[in-house]
Order: C-alpha cells, then sequence, then structure tokens
C-alpha cells in the first residue's frame, strides 16, 4: 500500500513537470507566432498606406494637371480651378413671419 502512494504521488510529481514544461513550451510557441502575426500585419499595414499615399498623390497631380490646362476656358479672374455656376437659392420658408427662430 505505501508503494502504491509513493507511486502515486512520483507520478503526480512527474505530471506536474511535464505539465509546466508544456506550458512553459507553449508559451515560447505563442510568443512567436504573435510576433510573427503581428510583424506580417505591420508589413501589410505599411504597404496599404504606401499604394493608398501614391494613388492619392497620383490623383492629386492628374487633378492639379487637369485645373492647369482647363483654366484657359474659364474665366481668368476666378479664384477657382473651375468654372461655377452661378444660382439663385430662395428659401421662403425660413423667412416666414411664423418661423420662431427669425
Amino acid at each position: 500500500m505505501a508503494d502504491a502512494t509513493r507511486l502515486q504521488e512520483t507520478m503526480r510529481e512527474q505530471e506536474e513537470r511535464l505539465e509546466n514544461k508544456i506550458i512553459l513550451k507553449l508559451d515560447v510557441c505563442l510568443m512567436e507566432i504573435t510576433t510573427s502575426i503581428r510583424q506580417a500585419i505591420k508589413a501589410l499595414v505599411d504597404r496599404r498606406i504606401l499604394e493608398t499615399l501614391h494613388r492619392t498623390s497620383e490623383s492629386a497631380n492628374d487633378a492639379s494637371w487637369h485645373s492647369l490646362n482647363s483654366r484657359g476656358a474659364h474665366n481668368s479672374n476666378s479664384t477657382y480651378s473651375c468654372g461655377t455656376r452661378l444660382a439663385r437659392i430662395n428659401f421662403p420658408h425660413f423667412v416666414s413671419d411664423r418661423d420662431p427662430f427669425f
């Protein structure tokens, strides 16, 4: 009986040591995987930002080139890069005497 109890205790101790080793190894593996995933995500985000900046700068350059070429066709005294259409906007419901805010 005493031998069986000692055997169970040694088995429990070995299980605990093995469990601790497994937990440590899993922690190390998890940290390595997490680090590699973070690096991959950072690389993808950086690449996406650079692509977006490149596209934005290209469209800005295209727009400025277009506005430079189209300025001659519009009023040269205008401060806007493209011609605007003037329109009269009338809001009769705001002028009403019944409106409590006016």
